[in-house]
């Protein structure tokens, strides 16, 4: 979808988690295109675990999945997160295929 500050494209993600196993932890990362247009998609694996005990390492994985979109809105990654809410993203027209 586009920002309704910058304008540029926002992927819709709930997580950024791709595989999160203990022996296999994977994460998409992302980040701002230089022109500010959209963004640039990476892959991080071997992604470590972090805390002490599993609650620790629960909360600390849920801060690392992050992804664009929660229950209130989206927010954006290019323009420091400008939110937009659900009632504007269900107005946006979205490409045909595209689920919410």
């Amino acid at each position: 979808m586009k920002c309704k500050s910058c304008r540029a494209t926002i992927p819709l993600l709930k997580t950024k988690w791709l595989c999160k196993k203990d022996n296999k932890r994977v994460l998409l990362t992302y980040g701002a295109e230089r022109d500010k247009t959209g963004v640039v998609f990476g892959v991080q694996t071997e992604v470590p675990q972090s805390g002490g005990n599993a609650a620790q390492r629960r909360e600390s994985d849920k801060r690392l999945g992050t992804g664009t979109m929660t229950r209130s809105g989206v927010s954006c990654p290019c323009c420091n997160g400008a939110i937009m809410t659900m009632e504007e993203i269900r107005a946006e027209d979205l490409p045909v295929g595209s689920a919410l």
